[in-house]
């Protein structure tokens, strides 16, 4: 099965090329894993700050440094960004939108997701197409082989970026429609409760299949069944410990879960030609 890491090493290998073209499979799970990435530092960081050091009232520090990651994250996107604006034949300097507050980033992820032009542009030739899909409906339903460390990691952070973006459409969505006001969002007659309690368990078993094939891979990459990772279901020490797991090394050599690689049919032998010699 294919790696997963060229899609975050590309971009960053070329983080300060502004030329040329991206496609959209260069620019999305590279988008995905900075998102994940952003959020869990996110909330890492207000948990050491505000738990293990007592901080509860320096809202400005919070503030420094939600801006200090958020502008990180854009600028590690400024080049494969523009380089996807130049793949659908547009000037890099149209990703100045997203400094128009939620309508600006909302077109410029539609612009992202737009098709690019098969032929060559003024900004070069169009970047090759990889058979993308193919590659993502493997990751997510082949439970056969198996994958390491960095690869799973890296897929958790996108799917971690999903299920935040799941969770908030959802949560945002039944609140709205059932005409909560952020006030009273943790009020017992309030609307919010009603939307966590929607939202949290779609995404928990959005994320349990989403994971299940890459889970049961990773597990195969350490010598162990992929059933093991039913102990997700133990409340509280089963997710810690299958996270245990995901970090454990590969074992070295062939095991029981490799893929088999069928051999090439053998050729026929070449008849010899039993023609005879005499005249006829």
């Amino acid at each position: 099965m294919k790696s997963i890491l060229p899609y975050l090493t590309g971009p960053l290998e070329h983080v300060f090329d502004f030329k040329g073209r991206a496609g959209r499979t260069e620019f999305w799970p590279y988008w995905l894993w900075l998102l994940g990435l952003q959020i869990g530092l996110i909330i890492i960081i207000q948990i050491v700050v505000g738990v293990i050091f007592f901080i509860s009232q320096l809202e400005w520090l919070y503030a420094a440094i939600f801006a200090f990651i958020l502008l990180g994250g854009q600028v590690l996107l400024l080049s494969v960004r523009t380089r996807r604006l130049h793949d659908l034949g547009m000037s890099g300097w149209w990703q100045l939108l997203w400094f128009f507050p939620f309508v600006g980033s909302f077109l410029l992820l539609i612009f992202m997701a737009l098709p690019g032009q098969q032929k060559e542009n003024r900004f070069g030739a169009a970047p090759e197409r990889s058979n993308g899909r193919f590659e993502l409906k493997r990751w997510l339903f082949e439970f056969k082989g198996r994958t390491g460390r960095i690869d799973f990691w890296i897929y958790w952070l996108c799917m971690w970026a999903v299920d935040i973006i799941l969770f908030m459409i959802l949560f945002i969505s039944v609140t709205a429609a059932a005409g909560s006001g952020a006030r009273d969002f943790y009020t017992n007659d309030g609307y919010g409760w009603l939307g966590m309690f929607i939202a949290l368990p779609v995404v928990i078993v959005a994320d349990f299949v989403l994971l299940a094939a890459p889970r049961a891979r990773r597990l195969h990459d350490a010598g162990m069944s992929g059933w093991w990772q039913l102990i997700w279901f133990i409340p509280y020490l089963g997710p810690l410990a299958l996270c245990i797991l995901m970090l454990l090394p590969p074992k070295k050599g062939k095991n029981r879960f490799d893929l088999q690689t069928p051999l090439p049919a053998a050729e026929p032998a070449p008849q010899e030609n039993k023609s005879s010699d005499l005249p006829s």
